[in-house]
């Protein structure tokens, strides 16, 4: 399956050529499970990646790591969330070239997220990734399932050069100022490192347990 992604680029001047890159993350269909599996600029230094929740829990953090290069500074990098968190915040290692931008802040839930909700939650609700409808795990790109919210669990991030009117560029066939060839990777969910595609079961067992110690009651005192 082909997997969209999104890195939006601002002209900072019209003579200056100063460019900033930025990342966008946004309601998106069709795509591919969770996995630490690394993703590609397509030759114009553009595309857009797409991913579905494979958990079955509300994703309130994630963050992707971007190999931008040496030789840059962090004020060359913007990083926006357009509907599931509230803030996203890129950090540059200078010794390595690599931009981590990371998504999280999230409002209280409302109890549509879960697998029996049909709320996207993509109208600016700002409450997490939900997790993909009842039954939809083994073939989330089915129209039946993508009909449910609709794209419900769905997201996507990209590369492409951002405009359009302002607006989020999901084209997996777009342009953009990266180096073509650049890679990123789905790095953390919840707080949990996540593992390439052929252990990913790991995660789901990682958030599971991390959810269950978190809502344990604490022992009384005699």
């Amino acid at each position: 399956m082909s997997k969209r992604m999104l890195l939006v680029i601002l002209l900072a001047g019209l003579f200056s050529a100063a460019w900033g890159q930025d990342f966008g993350l946004d309601v998106g269909c069709c795509s591919d499970p969770l996995t630490g599996a690394p993703v590609f600029v397509n030759g114009t230094g553009g595309g857009a990646d797409g991913y579905f929740n494979s958990l079955n829990i509300v994703i309130t953090e994630l963050s992707f790591v971007v190999d931008a290069g040496l030789g840059k500074t962090l004020s060359d990098f913007t990083c926006t969330s357009f509907n599931f968190f509230k803030t996203c915040t890129p950090t540059y290692d200078s010794t390595t070239g690599l931009v981590t931008f990371d998504f999280s802040g999230v409002n209280p839930t409302d109890g549509d997220e879960g697998p029996t909700g049909t709320d996207n939650e993509a109208h600016g609700e700002f409450e997490g990734l939900p997790t993909l409808p009842t039954g939809c795990l083994a073939h989330p790109d089915d129209l039946s399932c993508l009909s449910i919210g609709p794209d419900k669990g769905h997201f996507e991030i990209s590369f492409n050069t951002f405009g359009e009117g302002g607006s989020f560029n999901g084209n997996p066939n777009g342009t953009g100022t990266w180096v073509p060839g650049t890679s990123a990777v789905l790095e953390t969910v919840n707080g949990q490192l996540v593992p390439e595609p052929s252990s990913v079961g790991w995660l789901a067992v990682g958030l599971l347990l991390v959810g269950v110690l978190t809502r344990r009651p604490s022992a009384k005192r005699l």
